[in-house]
């Protein structure tokens, strides 16, 4: 069952997060003490006169080290007014794919199959497949090298017409395709079992398909939310209930500089199209995962943990340089203004002296600013 913990107990368990901050830790050269504010005070400075609204969080060394808010959640014209806080939650895009990983890899490890294995044996049962799909394994699509075509949209109709057409492209070649993490709806409760899906009954008419198949979308969604929820969320221990969907009263809103005195949007429900994006979590929810993931290993075993750093599995990119010469792993989600009523910009980024930074916003950033580029110039500054 799923487990439950009131707003009172969240609360409290938020607030003692953040009072228990202890600034400092032993993460820079040669385990030199470095104050983590200071870096925390840097990124803020970058990033604060190019958003309308932002959050950062910072984990050094296992624990919550610095966290700041600051600009609108929401604007006068989504009255009620109000600043940002740690705590809101906002659709974070595509840093969900991460948190799907995390999950898929939960249960491949639980159930004792390979990440090598084909993955098409547990796609819904009457799906027709293309020949290509059959070798299709769970790396490739992990690592966006399925070979899949472009712009699938993530509904279940889409996918499952996709399986017709199959892979289009080389397995050799990186292609950021949604589709290869929207098809971890559908796995993960296979791989995992014990969820109940609507069978597809054999001779079924095409109005009988319909019926089952929406009945089949909700309960994949269901069952992938479920499973993380159990297997990932509950693991870092201020995430409860989490939802593809605003749950807030007043949920912090996203906007953008072409329309400044615009209404904002806050996405909608993104259910039963999630697991390459939708779930809404604060910058605080999204540093906790990144430590726990892989710094306390409460989701995943290390071997497994280190091998999404290594293979880049469910990560942007992986084993790039800072410009000091540490190695970092990042991600990043969005939804362009370019349009949407609003964007959304969210980034985990984890350094290899055990420094996990999350950054949230809910604008898009000034001309010729990047968020991305200023966490790094930060962190540079801050570790030379």
């Amino acid at each position: 069952m799923k487990s439950f913990i009131s707003s009172a107990i969240t609360a409290a368990a938020l607030a003692t997060l953040l009072n228990a901050c202890q600034p400092t830790a032993d993460v820079g050269k040669n385990g030199t003490t470095l104050d983590v504010d200071a870096l925390a005070n840097d990124i803020e400075a970058r990033i604060k006169p190019d958003v309308m609204g932002y959050q950062i969080v910072v984990f050094a060394d296992g624990s919550l080290r610095a966290s700041r808010a600051g600009g609108n959640a929401r604007r006068a014209a989504d009255a009620p007014e109000r600043k940002m806080d740690i705590g809101d939650k906002i659709n974070v895009a595509s840093v969900s794919k991460t948190v799907t990983a995390a999950a898929l890899l939960h249960a491949l490890n639980a159930k004792n199959v390979s990440v090598d294995s084909p993955v098409w044996s547990y796609l819904p049962k009457h799906w027709p497949l293309h020949s290509s799909i059959k070798t299709i394994t769970f790396r490739q699509l992990l690592a966006m090298r399925s070979g899949f075509p472009k712009n699938v949209l993530s509904d279940y109709g889409s996918l499952k017409a996709a399986m017709i057409v199959g892979a289009t492209s080389s397995r050799l070649t990186f292609s950021y395709q949604n589709m290869n993490f929207a098809l971890m709806r559908f796995l993960i409760p296979n791989v995992a079992g014990g969820y109940s899906i609507t069978p597809m009954p054999d001779n079924a008419s095409a109005q009988k398909i319909s019926e089952v198949e929406q009945k089949q979308a909700q309960e994949y969604t269901d069952a992938y939310m479920n499973y993380c929820q159990l297997n990932v969320f509950d693991k870092i221990g201020i995430a409860p209930n989490m939802a593809c969907k605003p749950t807030d009263a007043n949920p912090a809103l996203c906007y953008k500089w072409a329309a400044p005195n615009g209404n904002g949007t806050d996405w909608g429900d993104m259910s039963l199209t999630n697991a390459e994006r939708g779930w809404n979590m604060s910058a605080l929810q999204m540093a906790t995962f990144m430590n726990a993931l892989h710094h306390t290993y409460k989701i995943l075993p290390k071997n497994v943990a280190d091998a999404m750093r290594r293979d880049t599995l469910g990560y942007d990119n992986a084993n790039i340089m800072t410009g000091t010469g540490l190695k970092y792993i990042e991600k990043n989600g969005g939804y362009p203004a370019s349009n949407n009523a609003g964007e959304v910009g969210a980034w985990l980024f984890g350094f290899e002296n055990e420094v996990y930074v999350a950054v949230l916003v809910n604008s898009d950033p000034k001309p010729n600013t990047s968020v991305w580029t200023d966490v790094v110039a930060a962190f540079d500054a801050w570790y030379k």
